[in-house]
Parts: C-alpha cells; structure tokens; sequence
C-alpha cells in the first residue's frame, strides 16, 4: 500500500501487524485509507494497539495538506504522520 512492498493480502497484512503488537510494539503504522477496517479487525481480534495512521504521496503532485491534515486528525490517531513530495515551498506555508 502506498508504496510499500508488503505482497501479501490485506488479511496477511493485517495479521503481520497484530502480531507485531502481540510482541510488543509500542506503535503500529496504518495507512489513513485502511485504519477503519484495521480497527475493525483489531476489535475482533480483541487488540487495541497505539495508532500511527499515515498518508502517503510521492508522486510530487499538488497536496492539499491542511485537507490531508484534517482528514488525518480525524481518525483521532495516537500519532499522525503525513510524507509527501513537495514540489514547491509554498506548499508547506
């Protein structure tokens, strides 16, 4: 997802990050537009793991952080993170 290079299915996925925290990760890393279902299959799972919830873009495009930013904090995360290719100094104003 978002450039990673995880190939198996979003069910294996999902597994990879339970188990990391089962082993005791202290934060795990979910792409905004997968955090809902993670969450859902977190509560049958009976986890409840710190969230980092992360947007990814480098496709150097045009990103509308502030809308990125809401979108983000409206997940209500432990911790946002928003990694993106800028492509002009304004864009970070």
């Amino acid at each position: 997802r978002e450039g990673g290079r995880f190939e198996g299915s979003e069910g294996e996925r999902f597994e990879k990050l339970g188990a990391a925290q089962r082993a005791g990760a202290a934060y795990i890393d979910c792409e905004l537009d997968a955090v809902k279902e993670f969450r859902g299959w977190c509560g049958k799972e009976k986890l409840r793991p710190r969230l980092i919830v992360s947007q990814h873009d480098f496709t150097g495009g045009h990103a509308d952080v502030l809308q990125v930013y809401g979108r983000l904090r409206a997940e209500r995360a432990d911790v946002i993170k928003f990694a993106y290719t800028g492509t002009d100094a304004w864009q970070v104003r």
